[in-house]
């Protein structure tokens, strides 16, 4: 079911961007704690670092694919670079 509003959508996607931005904020405070049992702040980290990048890397090239799919009737502009003239 589409939402009978754009404004509606563009809440969600704040809605979704603050979500992200707050999961980002407890996992850095998850591993902070990890690292004060460890005491290997590289190790920690990078781990951490690796794995969320193993999981988010797919996922964004899935939605650059899903855009590509369903972008029907959107055209890509490819026309020529702006020139800054001496007029």
């Amino acid at each position: 079911m589409l939402p009978p509003d754009r404004r509606l959508h563009g809440a969600d996607r704040q809605d979704d961007i603050d979500r992200l931005a707050d999961s980002l904020t407890e996992l850095a405070r998850a591993v902070t704690q990890v690292n004060t049992v460890t005491f290997l702040p590289v190790m920690v980290f990078g781990t951490v670092s690796l794995i969320y990048f193993a999981l988010c890397w797919p996922l964004s090239l899935y939605a650059g694919y899903l855009e590509r799919r369903f972008a029907t009737g959107m055209t890509r502009r490819t026309g020529t670079p702006l020139v800054m003239s001496a007029v």
